[in-house]
């Protein structure tokens, strides 16, 4: 009986039995697993999956939370919902004309950039000699006309304080970015007391916007253009947001 399982166990391992077989043909089952599964990867049915993912959640967490997504929330809806404010050619054409005839604004640089209106008030003519962020009195008078003239408007109101990078900056504040902070906000505060209630954006950038100016511009005019104060009005009808703070 002994020698007869020796035979046997002799007889399966040898090169001439057919146990080999077995193990190849899983070999080749493992490797079409792995080439339809790779296949299957490539050709992926969002929505077949999307069905898989939620039968699983569904068998193992049938209380979780459900986020539904409101098609109103798209970019291009909300875009689509914008309000268009007063005509930025209108208003130019108005402002052009008030501008050219006072005696006191006529250097006002008045230009279009896309969807803003931009008028430019170069810092020698508006703060008094000597200081960085008081505005003459004459200036003053202009800005009350002007707040007037906005306050009839619904369009969205930002005005962008700019230094000079060579200009001196006394012991009342720290960098550039202050001082263009600091003038843009005292526009805005000489607009309220004007009459004009409505939000205002107050923003600072320093010196910052020198290498965005055209370079064919003669180096010294450069400068003095980066020294002003802008007040730019937008296509677009004013939002109460974080950063309207007048």
């Amino acid at each position: 009986m002994a020698s007869m399982w020796k035979d046997d166990d002799a007889r399966n391992n040898s090169p001439n039995s057919g146990g080999w077989m077995l193990t190849f043909a899983d070999l080749l089952a493992l490797l079409l697993t792995f080439f339809v599964l790779l296949y299957s990867m490539n050709s992926v049915q969002s929505q077949q999956w999307e069905d898989l993912v939620n039968t699983f959640a569904e068998e193992l967490n049938p209380k979780r939370p459900r986020v539904e997504i409101d098609e109103n929330l798209f970019v291009e809806t909300v875009k689509g919902k914008v309000n268009r404010g007063l005509s930025l050619d209108y208003l130019e054409g108005i402002l052009r004309a008030r501008t050219e005839n006072s005696r006191v604004l006529h250097n006002v640089l008045i230009g279009r950039k896309f969807d803003r209106l931009y008028l430019s008030f170069m810092g020698d003519e508006v703060f008094v000699e000597g200081t960085i962020a008081t505005i003459k009195p004459e200036i003053q008078n202009a800005l009350f006309e002007i707040g007037g003239a906005l306050g009839q408007i619904d369009n969205q109101i930002v005005i962008a304080g700019h230094a000079d990078s060579r200009a001196p900056i006394n012991e009342r504040y720290i960098s550039r970015w202050e001082v263009s902070l600091e003038r843009a906000n005292q526009f805005a505060m000489i607009l309220n007391d004007s009459g004009y209630r409505k939000p205002i954006s107050v923003s600072g950038y320093g010196d910052t916007g020198f290498d965005l100016l055209d370079v064919s511009i003669p180096l010294q005019d450069r400068y003095e253009l980066l020294n002003r104060v802008d007040i730019i009005i937008l296509d677009e009808t004013m939002t109460n947001g974080d950063y309207a703070i007048y």
